[in-house]
């Protein structure tokens, strides 16, 4: 089990280390739609980075945006699909309320008759009883 899971550690670190050091495949896709002249190979430095080698292209600061736009439409309607199903669980929820209070209404009723029947029987039984009783 500890070699397995050695071997994943090993193998997710080496997938990371080829990821940094691939491009982002993708990025023709995405620039294609936006004018040629918008975009320049022009680099701007990052400030407040201790790391004074870094610097980001404007490709790859469009890309970043498109991804972030992309996903947060994604967001965005996973969130309003999830409100429609929240509407909906809550008129459920007040249906199913509806009709527990009506049975349990009706349950009432029903053991309310079942213990004035038992009374009724239970009057006949003594009556039934006294009358043997005088004819004894």
């Amino acid at each position: 089990m500890r070699k397995r899971y050695k071997s994943r550690i090993e193998l997710s670190k080496k997938q990371r280390k080829e990821n940094k050091i691939k491009p982002y495949r993708g990025t023709d896709k995405v620039l294609s739609t936006f004018p040629k002249d918008e975009i320049k190979e022009t680099r701007y430095e990052l400030r407040n980075v201790s790391d004074s080698s870094s610097s980001v292209t404007m490709k790859e600061a469009i890309l970043f945006l498109t991804k972030m736009d992309r996903s947060s439409r994604l967001w965005s309607k996973e969130k309003e699909q999830l409100s429609q199903n929240y509407q909906i669980i809550l008129e459920q929820n007040n249906t199913l309320r509806e009709e527990n209070n009506r049975l349990q209404h009706k349950l009432n009723e029903v053991e309310e008759d079942y213990r004035t029947l038992l009374q009724v029987m239970e009057r006949a039984r003594k009556l039934v009883v006294l009358e043997e009783n005088e004819q004894v």
